[in-house]
This record gives structure tokens, sequence and C-alpha cells, in this order.
């Protein structure tokens, strides 16, 4: 129901590949400026021989992409080593085609120069400004640079080194939290099959009947919606002597609907098939006055109940009244992020429901659920 990708977690993952990249510059350009005193007399010898200070930045900027290069190379080594087992752990394959996706490429190895040149132009800098006279008299580098710039560098690398290494420990206590978390409802094993203006009621009767004798379903029920599809029936309640009306999301479904998403009830009772003043009819006219509904933990807070208190309870559906007969505990039907919705449930209309063109809106769908070794 949800589109695949995340442009936040996208762009989350390239922020942090682009800091493990700004490390690895500070890193080279310190050590290459470090290693300043070891060619000190190299530089000035190529002085004295005639070379130009802008041919020894050349040269070592040729270096530091030659370095990148190779570092690039052994990159694109070690990806196609270790991509089946990444696809092994991702249980779907990742191909990596160099001239199919050659645009990947060159942004790839566009990325690898820029870092190449970024990272040696300060060493180049500093290398190249040697005087040979100095250095030939005291075979040493003498001052090679500015060491303030030096120790900022350092500052930084180690800053960005712990500030991934204390949002990789974020995220893995959030995906923890998220693993662990209770949506209020179970989710897995369960299977949909819409049959939204594809079937007569006495066919889905039958297909839900057929589907119950199955030896791998544990238990069918028909909604009108159902979890992480987005979409929102809202009803207007309110309780009487009370001017403001509350919008609450609607839904219609089976007796069976929490039993096999296995929704805890909090107070009262299940609406159930036995009792015939828990089925709204729809559209919903006057005559739903004396109707039973179920609410959630969430709609009974509005109303100002705790569970126990809301039992009994006539509020007015629309301009019906009804009756509260159960509360049952908050599901968060949209995902973690969503918080807990003020929820009313009541059972759909029986077959004649058809004749009415609003109830389309509100067609049941059923939903079954296997076992894990089914």
């Amino acid at each position: 129901m949800v589109p695949p990708g995340s442009p936040v977690m996208l762009y989350g993952l390239g922020m942090i590949g682009a800091l493990i990249l700004l490390v690895a510059c500070f890193n080279f350009t310190n050590l290459a400026t470090a290693r300043a005193m070891l060619r000190a007399r190299e530089i000035a010898l190529r002085k004295c021989a005639g070379a130009r200070r802008s041919q020894i930045v050349l040269q070592f900027l040729g270096e530091s992409l030659l370095t990148a290069f190779l570092a690039l190379v052994l990159a694109f080594s070690l990806t196609e080593m270790l991509l089946p087992a990444y696809d092994r752990f991702l249980q779907r394959p990742i191909a990596l085609h160099y001239f199919e996706d050659w645009r990947l490429i060159a942004l790839i190895v566009a990325i690898a120069a820029a870092a190449g040149l970024v990272s040696g132009f300060y060493p180049a800098l500093v290398l190249s400004r040697f005087r040979p006279a100095p250095v030939l008299r005291a075979n040493e580098a003498g001052h090679t640079g500015s060491s303030r710039l030096r120790s900022v560098l350092v500052i930084l690398q180690f800053t960005v080194a712990i500030g991934l290494a204390i949002v990789t420990l974020v995220v893995f206590t959030q995906i923890d939290f998220m693993r662990q978390q209770s949506l209020g409802f179970r989710r897995d094993n369960v299977l949909v099959v819409s049959t939204y203006r594809r079937m007569t009621d006495a066919a889905r009767e039958s297909f839900v009947a057929e589907l119950r004798r199955h030896p791998g379903v544990l238990e069918v029920a028909q909604s009108a919606d159902i979890p992480f599809s987005g979409s929102e029936y809202l009803a207007q309640m309110r309780l009487p002597g009370h001017p403001e009306y509350l919008s609450m999301l609607k839904q219609l479904i089976t007796p069976e609907y929490f039993r096999l998403y296995d929704i805890r009830l909090l107070a009262g009772r299940y609406l159930s098939d036995a009792h015939g003043e828990d089925r709204i009819k729809n559209p919903l006219p006057p005559d739903n006055d004396g109707r039973n509904i179920m609410i959630n933990r969430a709609a009974a807070a509005r109303f100002g109940f705790a569970p126990a208190q809301a039992i009994g309870k006539t509020v007015l559906f629309g301009p019906s009244r009804v009756t509260i007969v159960g509360v049952v505990a908050d599901a968060r039907i949209n995902g973690a992020r969503d918080p807990a919705r003020a929820f009313t449930e009541s059972l759909p209309p029986s077959t004649a429901c058809q004749r009415f063109s609003p109830c389309n809106a509100a067609q049941p769908e059923p939903s079954k659920r296997r076992l894990q070794d089914s």
C-alpha cells in the first residue's frame, strides 16, 4: 500500500556517505602534509633544476588523483566481491552494469576525481612553496605550512567520526524500538482479497464459507477498509446535550475482524451476528436508533470516558441514537508514525445493502490469515 523508497532515507544515507568521504579527504590531507618533511629535499632539488611551482603543484595534484582512482578501483573490486553476500542479506538481486549504468559510473568517477583534487590541493600548495636553500642546508622542510589548519582538520575529522558513531547508535536504538513496538493488532500472515464490486453478496458469503473450510486458514473476516490502506471514512458523533460534533474514523466490519487482527477488548463485549441491533444500516437513516456500535480507547477518551464508563452510553451517530456496547484497545492501523485515531466500528448491513448506492463506498472486503507454515 506504500510506494517503495523513501526520499528522507535516501538523502540521509547520501549525507552519511558524504561525511565518510569528507573524513577520508581530511585524513589524506593530514597525512600528505605530514609527509612533507620526507620529500623536502626532492622538491628543493627539483626547484634547483628549474621546476616552477605550478609544475610541482600539478605533480602533487596528479599523485592525489592517482591515489583516488586506485582507491576507486579497489572499491569496485570490493563491491563485486561483497554484492553476492549483500544480495543474500536483502533477499533480492542487486547488480551493477558498468556499460548500461554509465551515467552512474561517470558520476562515481567524477566524485572520486573531486575528492582527489580537494584532498590534494592544500598539500600541493604547502609542498610547492619550500625554499631550496634552507631545505638543502638544514636537510629538513622547516615550517611545512599552517599547523593550525592541520589541527582544525584533525578536530573536524574526529568530530565527524564521533557524530557518525552517535547517529549509528541512535538509528540502532530506533530500529530496535520499532521492531519491539506493538501497533495494537496482529499484522503478519494476513492475506487481503478485494471483492469490491466484483461479487454479489451471495457469492461473497459463499467465498468466505469456502475459505473457512480450508485447513490452512485460521480466520476470515470482512471489512470496509484494511490496515495501511491510508483511506479514511469519517463519521460525525456527539454526546446528547453537547452541540459539538466529533469527527471519528468509521469502520464497517464483521464480528471475526477482532479475532483476525487480535485486537484486545477492554470493556463490554464484541459485536455479534446473534444481536440484530448490532447491525448498522447503510446509509445512515434515522431508523438506526437503538443500534449498537463499538469504539476504541481513543474515541472513549474524546467523549471523556474511561473504557468501562463508556459501556451503555448513548451517542448520536449522525442523526441516530446508538449505544456503545464495547471498547477495544487502540490500533495504529496506518503504521507506527501515525498516532492512534478515534474509531467507531459497527457491523455492515445485510444483503439489502446493495440496493443503496451510498453503501458501495463502504463495501466490505474479505481478509484471511494463513498459518506461518502454510
